[in-house]
């Protein structure tokens, strides 16, 4: 009988620690999610910032539309330089990310801070 019990137990602990690390990983993926999701929206705006600024760099989440809801989810380097940035073509891949720091399900980030930058490149040289 204490046997069964322990037995009961043990498998009722498994059951409980399967579906907690279950909706832990749920949860990890639908805010990683909504990062790359974010992060999309923010480079967007960031991109017509630039255009509508004269090349200016946004100087901080005020001038994002969406910037309090991004914030939580993404990184972004207010304090950029922007000769840097069209002096070097990979610094612009550091200056917007999502919290993780990774892309998986975002293919396309690369190619529109790429996209970013060149917009920073031809306002700079005018």
């Amino acid at each position: 009988m204490l046997r069964r019990r322990l037995r009961n137990l043990i498998l009722a602990l498994l059951a409980l620690a399967t579906i907690a690390i279950v909706a832990k990983r749920v949860y990890d993926w639908d805010r990683q999610l909504k990062a790359e999701y974010a992060t999309a929206g923010v480079i967007r705006d960031v991109t017509q910032f630039v255009e509508s600024h004269q090349g200016q760099w946004p100087q901080s989440w005020d001038d994002i539309p969406e910037g309090d809801y991004a914030r939580q989810y993404v990184r972004m380097r207010f304090d950029v330089n922007i000769d840097e940035l069209v002096g070097d073509p990979i610094l612009i891949q550091s200056a917007i990310f999502p919290v993780s720091g990774v892309y998986y399900t975002y293919p396309h980030a690369e190619r529109q801070l790429n996209q970013l930058r060149d917009v920073l490149v031809r306002l700079h040289k005018q």
